[in-house]
């Protein structure tokens, strides 16, 4: 320590006791002179030097009628004297002139208030004038320079004698300081803190305690030594812990993967042989309902094929949260349309409502950008699973209607992301806030009676939730009882290269006059006419429609078109029968939107039917182009294909070039496959494993390759490398390329890929559809024209037939499949309706009869039941004016028609 460490302390300790002694003997003296200073001087002078200004004043000549400004120059002329620092003249209240050097002084108060504020006041009256002066000034500041010299050269002579004192001081500490840090300093360097200091007389008080600190350092070595040694011992223990417990954690963790690994083969496996069996169940019901059936069959193959495919869509749902469960989930980031895929979903989702008699509405807000990176199948599923349940668990009740809305709108956009919002919402029967807690926790329903009225696992929610945080969105729940749900995901989406406005639809050149009393189809026409910059006049009424219908667009050039919206509402559709007549509907194209598909069929070049369940932009938009003559209309392919294909033989195939190779290990899928090849007009072989075919591939160079992927012997990966590695090795540019697809029941996302990465050109998952199978066929070895036409078969079944095949045909195509769908259902259809007509009959309800047989005769129409639909119209006709009699006469013979027809179709189908 060095012994000029002493100084400062020392140093400032004496200035602070000199100040403070300075510091106390000025303000003693101050004290002092307040005590004994004149307090009355001031206010003397004050009152002489207002009486010599007074006399002053009064020697003004005419001083009675002098001006204020004269008076004021003369009063500026006066000096004021030494105490005064302020005149002021009155005559009575008013102020004549004044000279003020005083601040915060205000004349207009009494003398009294002025002193209370510290000022010294004098008033004098001049005698015969009324004039009054007011002299006012202060005291003069008390002045402390003579004790403040005096505190000043007492104070540095103060600091001058503790600084010499301080410098005999550390002079005199020095040695002692430097003798006792000579010690500290041998007992730190040794590490011997047990001798004893010597310490001379100035430091004496600081011997006990460093000897007391000698002693605790001694005592803290000693424990500082058991300590290590303690300490030695436990991260001995330690250490041997920390290598057990690794190795345990890395068994542990290899188990983990073993079990994963074992639970991805199983979900493999199990893909694979469910989907195994199932393709044979499929493939063959397809095949099935190409034959003639019954009525009863044809049902019978509906459930079979039904069922087949819910028991897959439980499948691919278990398969998808045990990917996200394992993490292993991917997200695909193209460019997707939001409006197709809203559309999509809705296309899906509208013959689900219409059974449920459910209103399923549909909006795109047309400002969201097209081609915006996301993953497009995922996004449907997530809008299929929500708007599904929408569907669900909502029904149509006498009071009110059931209804599901699906919208997709634009929250915000940048240059770089743009966020979406999808909103599924239904007046169903709502949730407690109690199922809302559990709603999206997996193999969960909101309570035990749904699973067992309504199916389903419970993950479709749980998956909904896990995909829109793959996405980095959120999805929300807001539920009432008895109100309804409403689930609303928002969903960040960057934006792409490809990003751009939906393909634009110009109809600036066109007036829409829309009569809607729909606030939903309303807002969506709106938000696209706006979008397409058309001239949209909206009418909610028939009476305010009519002023409508003779009036000219607002410019030559335009085009007036009708939007009438007719659906759920028949009596919109009856009030406008007189109007069909006016010049402005005969004149003018008119767009009819209606929820009865029936009546599209019935669409002219002036007036066309468009079915609105839901009503989605791009069919609106192509029925206004098509009205306008902007757009054809496209014309309905009716060469579909026919189950009695002449199959050519596997000499004429391999002659041909068009013989395929199967290599299939599972009986069952070679039959199936085989079948579905010949009624699809191919012929085929057959390979037992992946061996087997490369050998017969070696042989003879098969166009088209179909392959199983899980083959003993030889994998249909093994194949197709070993195939294209031959290939490029021996075959020129004149040998037949084989085409190879990949046939398989792994649905787990990234087989595809892998597919493709081995030189596979195309896949396909089972269980095959017919149709599936058919277009992949078709894209890569197209079919030869081996159709057997029908004309002749359907004319000949015309003239006994009470179905008008021409009239199907043109309907629905010649797809025996279709016609056997729509005449089954007529069947059933049309005994409901028939039941219905004959209790309006025996309840004497002519609206009723009316509105069943008008029914009747369309969809009588649609199936080609020509007869029954004449007389339904006949009926029709008289059902407001003839005798119940009579209307009992043409029920039977409507009945009797329609007999006919069921058991046509029943033999047939």
């Amino acid at each position: 320590m060095n012994s000029s460490a002493f100084q400062p302390l020392l140093w400032r300790r004496q200035t602070l006791l000199v100040l403070l002694l300075v510091a106390t003997l000025t303000l003693c003296s101050g004290v002092i002179r307040y005590l004994n200073r004149d307090a009355g001087a001031t206010q003397l002078a004050v009152d002489h030097e207002a009486r010599v200004m007074a006399q002053l004043i009064a020697k003004i000549p005419d001083l009675k009628n002098i001006s204020e400004r004269a008076l004021q120059q003369q009063v500026d002329l006066y000096p004021l004297a030494a105490t005064s620092k302020a005149v002021y003249i009155f005559k009575q209240q008013q102020l004549l002139a004044h000279v003020n050097q005083l601040t915060n002084f205000d004349a207009q108060l009494t003398a009294t208030q002025l002193q209370s504020q510290g000022f010294v006041v004098s008033e004098q009256l001049i005698p015969d004038t009324n004039i009054r002066i007011l002299v006012a000034g202060q005291e003069d500041a008390w002045h402390l320079w003579p004790e403040l010299i005096l505190a000043a050269c007492g104070a540095a002579l103060g600091l001058l004698l503790a600084f010499a004192n301080s410098l005999r001081l550390n002079k005199a500490l020095d040695d002692e300081v430097r003798q006792l840090r000579r010690q500290l300093g041998e007992a730190i360097t040794r590490d011997n803190f047990e001798s004893h200091l010597v310490v001379d007389d100035g430091l004496e008080g600081l011997q006990e305690p460093l000897q007391l600190l000698f002693k605790r350092i001694v005592d803290a070595k000693q424990q500082i030594e058991v300590s290590d040694e303690k300490n030695r011992a436990l991260r001995q223990e330690i250490e041997q812990r920390i290598r057990v417990r690794t190795q345990e954690l890395e068994e542990s963790r290899a188990e983990a993967e073993r079990a994963n690994e074992a639970k991805s083969n199983f979900l493999a496996t199990m893909s694979h042989e469910l989907r195994t069996p199932m393709n044979g169940i499929i493939g063959t019901v397809d095949l099935l309902r190409k034959t003639r059936l019954s009525q009863p069959q044809y049902r019978m193959t509906d459930t079979v094929r039904d069922s087949s495919f819910s028991l897959l869509r439980i499948l691919d749902d278990i398969l998808d949260f045990s990917k996200i469960e394992a993490g292993k989930l991917e997200l695909e980031m193209i460019p997707v349309s939001m409006n197709e895929v809203v559309e999509s979903v809705g296309h899906i989702l509208g013959s689900m409502a219409s059974q449920k008699n459910l209103d399923l509405r549909i909006f795109v807000d047309p400002a969201i950008p097209e081609g915006l990176l996301g993953d497009p199948v995922r996004l449907r599923q997530i809008l299929y699973n929500l708007a599904g349940n929408a569907l669900k668990f909502t029904e149509t009740s006498p009071g009110q209607t059931g209804r599901v809305w699906i919208r997709a709108e634009l929250l915000d956009s940048n240059m770089e992301f743009s966020r979406v919002r999808l909103i599924v919402r239904d007046n169903g029967k709502g949730m407690s806030p109690r199922q809302q807690q559990t709603i999206f926790q997996p193999f969960t329903q909101a309570e035990g009676s749904i699973t067992r009225k309504y199916g389903g696992t419970g993950l479709g929610l749980s998956i909904c939730q896990r995909l829109t945080e793959l996405m980095y969105g959120r999805i929300n729940l807001e539920s009432d009882v008895g109100k309804g749900t409403e689930f609303v995901v928002e969903l960040p989406m960057r934006r792409s290269d490809e990003t751009h406005a939906m393909a634009h639809v110009d109809l600036s050149d066109i007036q829409i006059i829309l009569l809607t009393a729909d606030p939903d189809h309303k807002e969506a026409i709106q938000a696209y006419c706006q979008s397409a910059e058309a001239t949209l006049l909206h009418s909610d009424r028939i009476d305010s429609l009519k002023q409508f219908v003779s009036m000219p667009p607002s410019r030559a050039s335009v085009k007036t078109l009708f939007v009438l919206d007719t659906c759920n509402s028949d009596e919109t559709l009856k009030a406008l029968e007189p109007l069909w007549s006016s010049p402005g509907l005969q004149q003018n194209p008119v767009l009819v939107l209606t929820e009865k598909a029936d009546l599209v069929d019935e669409s002219t070049e002036q007036r066309m039917y468009l079915h609105c369940q839901p009503l989605v932009r791009t069919a609106l938009f192509d029925s206004l182009q098509i009205l306008t003559g902007k757009k054809t209309k496209a014309v309905r392919d009716s060469s579909l294909y026919d189950p009695k294909l002449s199959a050519p033989s596997v000499e004429q195939a391999r002659a041909q070039g068009r013989l395929i190779l199967l290599a299939e290990d599972n009986p069952m899928n070679q039959k199936v496959i085989t079948d579905q090849l010949h009624a699809l007009g191919y012929a085929v072989e057959i390979a037992d494993d992946g061996q087997i075919a490369l050998d017969k591939w070696r042989h003879y160079r098969y166009p088209l390759l179909l392959t199983d992927l899980a083959m003993p012997n030889m994998s249909g990966y093994d194949l197709a490398h070993a195939i294209r590695r031959e290939a490029e090795q021996y075959d020129d540019d004149d040998t037949i390329y084989t085409r190879i697809v990949a046939i398989t029941a792994n649905a787990l996302k990234g087989e595809e890929q892998k597919c493709l990465a081995f030189g596979m050109d195309d896949f396909l998952t089972k269980p095959i559809e017919l149709e599936s199978l058919k277009r992949v066929l078709e894209h890569w070895l197209p079919a030869a024209q081996s159709f057997i036409t029908a004309d002749a078969e359907l004319a000949a079944q015309q003239q006994e037939s009470p179905i008008c095949f021409t009239t199907i045909a043109n309907f629905l195509g010649k797809d025996p499949k279709k016609h056997a769908e729509f005449l089954n259902y007529f069947v059933r259809h049309g005994a409901d309706l028939l039941r219905d007509i004959q209790l309006s009959e025996e309840a004497q309800d002519r609206n009723r009869l009316h509105g069943l047989v008008h029914q009747l005769k369309s969809v009588a129409k649609s199936v080609g039941a020509l007869e029954l639909s004449a007389l339904a119209l006949k009926v029709e006709q008289q059902a407001d004016q003839a005798e119940w009699a009579e209307l009992h006469d043409f029920i039977a013979q409507l009945d009797h028609r329609y007999q006919d027809v069921a058991q046509f179709v029943t033999q047939h189908y």
